[in-house]
């Protein structure tokens, strides 16, 4: 409607369309609306560009990177998102050799750090991780909660669950994103006794729990062998938390019970 009037949109007009685009994953709307800020002269705004970028990134478009290329000034923004766009769709190394560049000239926010935690979590770069996290100590963004839920993802997704119960330890009210994590990261590395503790832990705490957090208490009654326990759990997933169970649940309990023989109820 705007388009159709005398009234010509500005950097700021732009932002909220594209950032619009992004949230709808419509990156048809998002082109034409690009091609809008090469037509005005925006095409150099930084928050403009910032805003393609989330935009591309989060419709798995590889124009990102094209957008951020041509960009003639960057800030810590620009370079976050570029580097975070890298790590939502799976290219962590690319983060890496990224996050390098960047380093070179600016100091990264507590943003930056978490986007290359997640890409080393995602390549189970372990090295990468500790390097990070202590320049997370270093400039002192270690009481970030959500930093901290990272690094607890990181240190279990390498197979550190000692590092990750010592940092999910240091979160004041952890949320269930990290308890998830840690729940499934144990339940991966053969400790399930503490991945139930966990569980039950944060049941006790009223944190509700979601069907992430279930996969990992199945894989956990797996690995141990609590197949009836593991039961109890599936069946509880509707009845007392309102998750309705997935084929990754299904599949989990079908391989619990051959496991153990019991290969009728697995059928």
């Amino acid at each position: 409607m705007m388009l159709k009037t005398h009234v010509l949109p500005n950097s700021f007009t732009f932002t909220t369309v594209i950032n619009a685009c992004s949230i709808l994953s419509d990156v048809e709307n998002g082109r034409k609306i690009h091609a809008h800020v090469e037509i005005i002269g925006l095409k150099d705004d930084i928050g403009v560009c910032t805003s393609l970028i989330n935009m591309y990134g989060k419709c798995n478009d590889v124009e990102a990177r094209k957008v951020f290329d041509t960009m003639v000034y960057r800030n810590v923004v620009s370079w976050t998102s570029m580097i975070a766009v890298y790590v939502q769709n799976a290219l962590g190394d690319k983060a890496l050799l990224l996050f390098r560049e960047f380093i070179v000239s600016m100091s990264p926010n507590h943003f930056t750090l978490g986007s290359i935690i997640s890409a080393s979590a995602s390549l189970g770069r372990l090295a990468a991780g500790k390097v990070t996290h202590g320049a997370v100590f270093r400039r002192g963004y270690d009481g970030s909660n959500v930093i901290a839920s990272t690094l607890v993802d990181m240190y279990a997704k390498c197979g550190c669950i000692t590092y990750s119960n010592k940092v999910f330890r240091m979160i004041q009210n952890p949320s269930v994103i990290p308890y998830t994590s840690m729940i499934v990261g144990a339940a991966k590395y053969g400790q399930g006794n503490l991945s139930l503790d966990l569980f039950q832990e944060m049941l006790e705490r009223g944190i509700k729990p979601n069907d992430v957090t279930f996969l990992g208490v199945l894989h956990a009654c797996n690995h141990s062998g609590l197949v009836d326990i593991g039961l109890e759990y599936l069946n509880s997933m509707y009845t007392k938390h309102g998750i309705v169970p997935d084929a990754k649940h299904y599949i989990c309990t079908a391989d619990m019970l051959g496991r153990t023989g019991r290969l009728d109820e697995a059928h």
